[in-house]
């Protein structure tokens, strides 16, 4: 028995030696949430049918559906008509000439300026952002865009944005990726993910949102902190939802504070991903795609399955307010969705499913299940 004791004793400190403490990884407060939503409603599609070539990143504003389309052979966006399904027109041309950009990022959210819809987009290779005048663009049949110099060397290896908003007249917010720094070998060194507030014009630092202190120390560690984020569209917050495990982030963007929720129900902390040794496939996920208006986000959950088990029926979105209260959970009759979209204005939750036979949109009325504007 003394024995027994002995080697019990001896593997609890070793067990102790190889966890992480959460709180040398996570800049912020862990809090634990409770899932006491036990049912869930189903929500009947409606086809969007669209008159041409419908792939990629999607967005949608009223009546409008944009796709960031790698497809299309000399520009980067086509914009359709949701009301009549036409399309309008592609725009934001591919090149190296002065209107051009050799590429763009893809659209985090939308704004309204003397009534013309527009956005703010980031051209890294060209060292640049762009304000595109959307409206102005449909109206003369050309795109319209502004672009304002950045040079994003100057205060990072790293390769910014893939996201970008604008904030007000002089201020926008933009992740910082996470980068691999011994690509060579299995990635045991990465940088940080990071949110900056930054001016539009002269591209001056304001604020930086440190969500982790430092890295896991994992062959997998530049994948490992993936997430999907939403911006709420006042602007005053960022939520996050981890791949890899089921946390979600909080970012406060007046204060810097950084919050995580946790499930107790689905309980996960850094040491089960760092010590994970099995293949990559192996690796669970928690959450993909993400999107919200000012009163709700919409989360894709997984339930921890397997990267390489992923398939149809595996997905349940999770409704959450922004104190991140679990209100609703949603099955979609469409089961598989590669791309997924709330639209403010009319309520509606848009999704992009590609499968063998092309690609279909669905559409799904909110109000319908007491889902307010």
């Amino acid at each position: 028995m003394k024995r027994l004791l002995y080697f019990s004793m001896i593997y609890s400190i070793i067990s102790c030696d190889n966890r992480v403490n959460d709180y040398d990884i996570f800049n912020g407060e862990i809090k634990t949430i409770d899932d006491t939503v036990t049912s869930i409603t189903k929500l009947n599609p409606q086809e969007v049918v669209l008159d041409g070539i419908t792939y990629g990143f999607l967005s949608v504003y009223d009546s409008l559906m944009l796709f960031y389309n790698n497809k299309l052979p000399d520009k980067y966006y086509s914009i359709f008509n949701l009301r009549t399904g036409k399309h309008i027109g592609d725009f934001c041309p591919k090149g190296q000439g002065p209107g051009d950009a050799r590429i763009v990022s893809p659209i985090y959210c939308f704004y309204k300026e003397n009534n013309e819809l527009k956005t703010l987009l980031s051209l890294p290779y060209d060292f640049k952002l762009a304000v595109w005048n959307i409206s102005k663009s449909m109206e003369t049949n050309k795109t319209v865009w502004d672009f304002i110099p950045y040079d994003w060397r100057t205060d990072h290896i790293e390769f910014p944005h893939s996201h970008i908003a604008r904030l007000n007249d002089n201020e926008f917010i933009g992740n910082v990726q996470t980068i691999c720094m011994n690509p060579d070998e299995d990635c045991t060194i990465s940088t940080l993910p990071s949110y900056e507030k930054r001016t539009i014009y002269s591209s001056t630092l304001i604020k930086k949102y440190t969500i982790y202190k430092q890295s896991l120390k994992h062959r997998y560690s530049d994948r490992l902190l993936s997430s999907h984020d939403c911006l709420k569209p006042d602007g005053t917050k960022i939520v996050q939802f981890m791949d890899k495990m089921w946390q979600i982030n909080m970012i406060d963007i007046e204060t810097g504070t950084v919050t995580a929720y946790r499930s107790k129900k689905n309980f996960s902390d850094f040491s089960s991903l760092s010590n994970f040794s099995e293949p990559f496939e192996n690796l669970p996920v928690y959450f993909m795609r993400a999107t919200s208006t000012d009163k709700y986000i919409f989360a894709v959950y997984c339930n921890g399955t397997k990267i390489g088990n992923l398939k149809d029926g595996d997905f349940v979105v999770y409704v959450f307010d922004w104190d991140c209260n679990l209100l609703k959970k949603l099955k979609l009759q469409n089961e598989f969705y590669h791309e997924f979209f709330v639209d403010e204005a009319t309520n509606l939750l848009y999704t992009l499913n590609i499968n063998d036979d092309g690609e279909t949109i669905c559409r799904y009325d909110l109000d319908s299940i007491g889902l307010w504007k």
